[in-house]
C-alpha cells in the first residue's frame, strides 16, 4: 500500500508540479535585433582553453574568433566573470 501511495504521489508531482523556468525572470526577454543593435561586438567564437585559480569553478575562457558580425576581429578573445540578474 505504501509503495502505491509513493507511486501516485510521484506521478501526480510530475503531472502537476511543472512550470517553465527562466535563468533571469526579473527582466523581459530582449529580441535578437535589439541585442545586436546595443552590442559593440557580435561574433562566433570557439572555446580554446579555460583558466582557473585552482578552484573547481572556471574563472575565464580563452576563445578563438571564427566569424565577426560587428566589431573588430583580433583572432582571439577572453571572457571572464559573469552577470547578475538585471545588470
Amino acid at each position: 500500500m505504501i509503495m502505491f501511495q509513493k507511486l501516485v504521489f510521484a506521478i501526480s508531482f510530475l503531472l502537476f508540479a511543472h512550470s517553465v523556468s527562466y535563468a533571469c525572470s526579473c527582466l523581459p526577454a530582449p529580441t535578437a535585433g535589439s541585442e545586436f543593435a546595443s552590442s559593440d561586438v557580435v561574433m562566433i567564437v570557439r572555446a580554446d582553453s579555460f583558466t582557473s585559480n585552482g578552484n573547481p569553478q572556471v574563472d575565464g575562457v580563452n576563445m578563438i574568433v571564427e566569424k565577426v558580425y560587428k566589431g573588430h576581429n583580433s583572432g582571439r578573445a577572453y571572457f571572464s566573470g559573469g552577470r547578475d540578474c538585471g545588470s
